[in-house]
């Protein structure tokens, strides 16, 4: 079993070695676990023990420990937190409600502490659940996954501390995206819809402010994604009319975010969604298209972004629109629509690229691309 980890073994200097094994095996101790857990499923009522004490003492490692005590230790010990937040992760397949029963009840009595490292131990809470995983593919888990979500964003709505309102935005977004990613009429599902609306408004409120704009933005993109057909196509376009606009920010951090929300929100624009009316969808491409390549400059808006996502989000567009992909922006790239002879290597580049994708998917019948989880 695995070995406990306190600020009473790491007091001394002259434990750091012992410190440093008893990460080790630790961390070698959860490697073990993430791939023999899976098979938990299958013996459910003969494991029930041996979970809730995984369960309990993963909820106690991924506790915050002051770095100063860990010393040069402290790195380490935060990658062997993250791997019992995966064990944690593992165990959401089999056992999510009694996680998210004692996720909350440890979060109720830190919430009683008045310690000054309040905020590090509800920050190291959080980020230990961003590993569990919701299931979409019945209505009864997809609910009760549901219902942890709605009880996050009780928490974003009531906690006043920036940094803790922050680390909660990013949990919702981290257990957000792979639930975008897969479902379909889960969309219209009434606990999520309930769940979209309680949340859109504040958030929406708490990315015009500075200080929370780089932590809301990917959190109303996310909600974006899982909210009905009509929900989006309705509130999109004031979101898209921003996100354009952020692209050429002087922070580099807020013109990344505008892109991976563009990168997100044009995939469930253009697949799942599969666009609005023609005219409307030609305005929102060309607008789109526009901010991405401007006209009369050689470079690509942002500057610094990997050509691969430019390449994809044309991929995107060839999905419903394929006509306007070659001719309005692939062909542009590529200086075909030019009278100029001026070449630009790194819009060609890009052109080329998503000609030979879009060729290629198109011989081999391929299904539409997946949503994007990562920016790469």
């Amino acid at each position: 079993m695995e070995l406990k980890i306190n600020e009473t073994t790491v007091a001394g200097n002259d434990s750091r070695v012992q410190v440093k094994k008893l990460l080790a095996v630790n961390y070698l101790f959860c490697i073990v676990l993430i791939e023999i857990l899976p098979q938990v499923e299958f013996h459910l009522s003969a494991c029930e023990q041996q979970v809730k004490y995984l369960l309990d003492s993963s909820f106690q490692q991924v506790q915050y420990k002051d770095p100063a005590t860990m010393g040069v230790n402290n790195t380490n010990s935060l990658v062997v937190a993250e791997t019992y937040a995966e064990v944690i992760g593992v165990l959401s397949e089999t056992h999510f409600t009694q996680i998210h029963k004692q996720f909350m009840s440890v979060l109720s009595d830190l919430k009683k502490d008045t310690s000054a490292s309040v905020t590090h131990n509800i920050i190291s809470l959080l980020m230990a659940m961003k590993f569990v995983k919701i299931k979409t593919n019945q209505v009864d888990d997809f609910e009760m996954g549901i219902k942890f979500l709605d009880d996050l964003a009780s928490y974003l709505l009531e906690v006043k501390d920036k940094d803790v309102k922050h680390a909660v935005a990013g949990l919702l977004v981290e257990i957000l995206l792979p639930v975008a990613a897969q479902i379909k009429r889960e969309a219209n599902i009434p606990a999520l819809i309930a769940f979209v609306g309680k949340l859109y408004g504040p958030t929406s409120e708490l990315a015009s402010k500075k200080q929370h704009k780089l932590a809301a933005y990917p959190l109303l993109t996310c909600l974006l994604c899982v909210s009905q057909r009509q929900f989006f196509l309705t509130n999109w376009v004031p979101f898209l009319n921003n996100t354009l606009a952020n692209l050429k920010n002087r922070d580099s951090r807020i013109s990344r975010v505008a892109l991976e929300s563009l990168y997100r929100l044009l995939w469930v624009y253009m697949i799942r969604n599969n666009c609005d009316g023609n005219s409307a969808t030609r305005t929102r491409l060309e607008s789109i298209c526009g901010s991405l390549f401007p006209k009369g400059n050689r470079g690509i808006v942002p500057r610094d972004a990997p050509l691969n996502i430019f390449v994809k989000i044309i991929h995107f567009i060839a999905q419903q629109k394929l006509d306007f992909a070659f001719k309005d922006v692939i062909f542009d790239l590529l200086g075909c629509n030019r009278s100029q002879r001026s070449l630009y290597p790194e819009r060609m580049n890009i052109g080329i690229r998503a000609l030979m994708v879009i060729a290629d998917g198109l011989q081999q019948k391929d299904e539409p691309p997946a949503m994007p989880k990562s920016m790469g």
